[in-house]
């Protein structure tokens, strides 16, 4: 914390700087109490009292403006990374982490920007490939995204995470077995990962293997009851084997979680109710 010993990314953090401070804050205390005292038994002239007064107002008034400016700068997210490369443009961690917020806010253009700037600063950062893909993903070009997810699994094949994406945008390409593959490797993996239950249930509905696909769905849901996907999955799966009263069911449960979700899905199973 104090900076003598390097540790992560950063050479101190930031937002622990009052730990390393507070011994001296202790010694201004010190200082401060002993005037006083000193002060009071009239050991101190007037004058240098006054000063030392002063000074202590002055003092307490500086922290408290860059206390202020320090709060505008951790005020939310944004503002954070956005002044971390005001500080310094040429930080890649803070790109990438800057490009992760605007994807997420729904302007994957402006990511990917940042995205790039990451690579032509850290061409070794292969994580960032991962980012890129699923940005890809949003802006809908999977074949650009499949070729990061591989660059990113080259480097660490046992990312479930990339699995995951990987055997999504795979799905989404037509290659389904493939995907599938993939997919249950993620599994093996890390048998408890919710999304790639989600995926393996998509890929087993585009092969026509209802019955499968269902199982992936409900797992997912035992896992993690809350997944809008689990559920907007079997709605479809149980729309399409004609189970109209399952499918009713868990379109309303949707609803619950995922209004808009639901949305895509309600209408054209009503008009068959």
């Amino acid at each position: 914390m104090i900076g003598i010993v390097h540790s992560g990314h950063q050479l101190t953090n930031d937002r622990y700087s009052y730990l390393p401070g507070l011994g001296l804050a202790l010694v201004v205390g010190a200082a401060a109490g002993a005037a006083v005292q000193l002060a009071a038994a009239g050991r101190l002239r007037s004058s240098l009292a006054g000063a030392l007064a002063g000074f202590g107002v002055l003092w307490i008034c500086g922290l408290a403006y860059l206390s202020a400016q320090q709060v505008q700068i951790w005020r939310d997210t944004e503002n954070l990374w956005r002044y971390a490369l005001e500080s310094d443009p040429n930080c890649a961690i803070c790109r990438g982490n800057l490009g992760v917020l605007l994807r997420n806010q729904g302007h994957p253009e402006l990511a990917m920007a940042e995205f790039e700037r990451v690579q032509a600063l850290r061409p070794d950062y292969v994580k960032v490939h991962d980012h890129v893909g699923y940005t890809y993903v949003l802006l809908g070009d999977y074949p650009r995204a499949i070729e990061h997810f591989n660059l990113h699994l080259k480097r660490y094949p046992n990312s479930v995470e990339g699995l995951n994406n990987l055997g999504a945008a795979l799905t989404q390409t037509k290659r389904t077995p493939e995907a599938l593959e993939t997919l249950k490797r993620a599994l093996k993996i890390k048998p408890g990962h919710v999304f790639s239950h989600v995926n393996v249930g998509y890929a087993y509905a585009e092969l026509q293997r209802p019955s499968e696909a269902l199982d992936a769905f409900r797992e997912a849901i035992r896992l993690k009851y809350d997944t809008p996907l689990a559920w907007f999955g079997l709605a479809r799966v149980y729309f399409e084997s004609n189970e109209t009263r399952s499918a009713h069911t868990a379109w309303g449960i949707l609803g619950q979680f995922d209004a808009k979700l639901a949305g895509r899905v309600g209408p054209a199973f009503l008009q068959t109710w």
